[in-house]
C-alpha cells in the first residue's frame, strides 16, 4: 500500500491485519502512530518595511521579528545580513502550539552601521531535520547618518580676501547641504552656500567682502534632513600690507576697462565740441552777413556826389552860422534892426524850404 499523509491522519496509528478461516481470530499487526510533518510554507518579517526598505539611523537599533506560519514540527529560524550569517546576535527564538502545530518566532535587534548600508536582510526558516526550508521576502536596509564634516580644511586669508580649501567625505547618500561660514572677532556670523557638484576631489572657494587686519574664524557647516554637523574652528587674520597690492592687481585688471571708458569719454567730448562750433558758425553768418539790396544803397551813395555834398553843405555848421552872421551884419547896417529881424526870419524859412526841397531829391535819388 502506497500512503499520502494526510493532515487529519497526524497522531492516527496505522497497522495491518490478516485472517485465513472464517471464525478464527485476526492476527494483527503492530500500530504505528502516524506523525505527520507540515513543513513551514511562509516566513514573515515585521514591521513591514515600505518599498522592501527597511530605514535605520546610523548607531540607532531597530528590532525585526521573523515569524513562520503553523507547522510541524517546530522550524528553527536563522538571521542573514547580505550573505552573513548573524542568527549569534538574534534572541532565543520561541515556538508557540497551534492545535497540534507549531508557530516558530526569533527577534532580532540590529544597530545601524555604514557596513551594513543598501545590504540584504531576511529570515530562513527550517526543519528540525533539515529537511524542508523557506525563505523570507528580501528587504534593504538603508542606512540614515548625520553628515559627515569635510576630512580636512584649509583657509589662506589675504587682505581683503580668503582662499578655502576642503575635502568631504562621500557618505554614500548623496549630496549634503554645504555652508561656509565665518565670523569677525567672534559676531556677525555670515554664510555661505556652496554649490556640489564633485564630492571626490578638493573643493576650492574665495570668500570676498573681507576687511584688512581683521580676525576671522572660519568653520564649514554640513547638514542634512537627520542633522547638522560643524567642523572645527579655523583662525585667519587678514593681512594690511598686501591691500595695496591688491589694489594694484585690481587696477590691472579693470585697466582694460577703464581706458575703454576714457576713449569714450574724449570721443563724446569732441563730438561735442565739434557740434557747438557748427551751430556757432551757422549762427554767425546768419546774424553777419549782408543782403544784396543793402550793398546796392551803399554802392549808389559811395558813387553819387550829388547826394554827399548838399548832405554836407546842410549839415555843416560853420558854413549855417557863417551866412546867418553875414546877412544879421547887413541889416545892421541898414540901421532898421526890428524890419531886419523881421525879414531875416522870413529868408530863413525859405532858405528852410529850399533846403528841404534839396533833401528829398536827394532822397527820392536814394530810392531810385
Amino acid at each position: 500500500m502506497v500512503y499520502t499523509g494526510k493532515d487529519e491522519d497526524h497522531n492516527n496509528n496505522i497497522y495491518c491485519e490478516a485472517v485465513n478461516i472464517e471464525k478464527r481470530d485476526k492476527v494483527k499487526s503492530i500500530e504505528i502512530a502516524l506523525y505527520l510533518e507540515l513543513p513551514p510554507t511562509a516566513l514573515t518579517i515585521t514591521p513591514l518595511a515600505d518599498n522592501n526598505i527597511i530605514s535605520i539611523m546610523k548607531g540607532d537599533t531597530v528590532t525585526l521579528n521573523c515569524t513562520t506560519n503553523s507547522c510541524r514540527p517546530a522550524a528553527r529560524i536563522h538571521w542573514y545580513i547580505g550573505t552573513l550569517n548573524v542568527t549569534i546576535h538574534a534572541q532565543q527564538q520561541t515556538q508557540q502550539l497551534d492545535g497540534d502545530k507549531f508557530v516558530s518566532s526569533s527577534r532580532l535587534v540590529h544597530q545601524g552601521k555604514d557596513a551594513d548600508h543598501n545590504k540584504t536582510i531576511y529570515c530562513e526558516a527550517v526543519t528540525v531535520e533539515g529537511k524542508y526550508k523557506v525563505k523570507s521576502r528580501t528587504q534593504f536596509i538603508y542606512i540614515f547618518r548625520k553628515p559627515i564634516p569635510p576630512s580636512y580644511i584649509y583657509v589662506m586669508c589675504k587682505s581683503t580676501t580668503a582662499i578655502v580649501i576642503l575635502k568631504l567625505i562621500e557618505n554614500g547618500m548623496g549630496a549634503d547641504d554645504l555652508y561656509i561660514q565665518y565670523t569677525v572677532g567672534g559676531q556677525n556670523m555670515t554664510s555661505i552656500k556652496l554649490h556640489i557638484i564633485d564630492t571626490m576631489h578638493h573643493i576650492e572657494y574665495t570668500v570676498t567682502g573681507l576687511y584688512p587686519g581683521k580676525h576671522y574664524n572660519f568653520s564649514i557647516l554640513v547638514s542634512n534632513p537627520f542633522g547638522v554637523t560643524r567642523s572645527s574652528l579655523v583662525e585667519c587674520e587678514t593681512d594690511t600690507s598686501s591691500f595695496g597690492q591688491d589694489m594694484h592687481q585690481f587696477k590691472e585688471d579693470n585697466s582694460g576697462m577703464f581706458n575703454a571708458g576714457i576713449a569714450s569719454l574724449v570721443i563724446g567730448l569732441l563730438f561735442f565740441v565739434a557740434s557747438a562750433i557748427f551751430i556757432f558758425r551757422k549762427r554767425f553768418r546768419k546774424t553777419y552777413t549782408k543782403s544784396p539790396r543793402s550793398d546796392e544803397y551803399s554802392d549808389l551813395q559811395a558813387s553819387n556826389p550829388a547826394f554827399q555834398d548838399p548832405y554836407t553843405s546842410i549839415h555843416d555848421p560853420i558854413e549855417s552860422r557863417h551866412h546867418q552872421e553875414s546877412s544879421a551884419n547887413t541889416y545892421e547896417e541898414c540901421g532898421n534892426a526890428s524890419d531886419a529881424a523881421a525879414y531875416q526870419n522870413i529868408e530863413n524859412k525859405k532858405s528852410g524850404h529850399k533846403k528841404e526841397e534839396k533833401n528829398l531829391g536827394i532822397y527820392d535819388n536814394m530810392k531810385i
